[in-house]
């Protein structure tokens, strides 16, 4: 694995690279918020900002915030890297802890 290449800084290029490879539809993260507003917002800024009229970069945005948590972590008590992970039942019994696709309730916070 290469150690440099995960310390390095993430440029906007690999923001918007990860934003138009998002799939459709996706449930939202903790924040509820989901991806189609992110890409709407790069796609509103691509459409609309030219030298004389500046418009909203979330692509820039969130290149500073991504690279600011890099340089000097999260915040104590922000719940930035807050996750929740639940199970997936395939056969819609949801008395049956073994018909899911993860056995268990997991709450993580990284």
């Amino acid at each position: 694995m290469d150690l440099p290449l995960l310390d390095a800084f993430i440029s906007p290029q690999e923001i918007c690279h990860a934003m138009s490879e998002l799939p459709p539809g996706k449930a939202p993260g903790m924040d509820g918020l989901p991806h189609e507003l992110w890409q709407h917002l790069m796609a509103n800024h691509d459409r609309h900002h030219s030298p004389v009229s500046p418009y909203f970069d979330i692509v820039k945005t969130l290149s500073l915030i991504f690279n600011d948590i890099e340089n000097f972590g999260v915040a104590k008590n922000s719940n930035f890297a807050q996750g929740w992970m639940c199970p997936l039942y395939k056969k819609n019994d949801r008395t049956d802890i073994g018909t899911s696709a993860k056995r268990e309730n997991v709450y993580t916070t990284i």
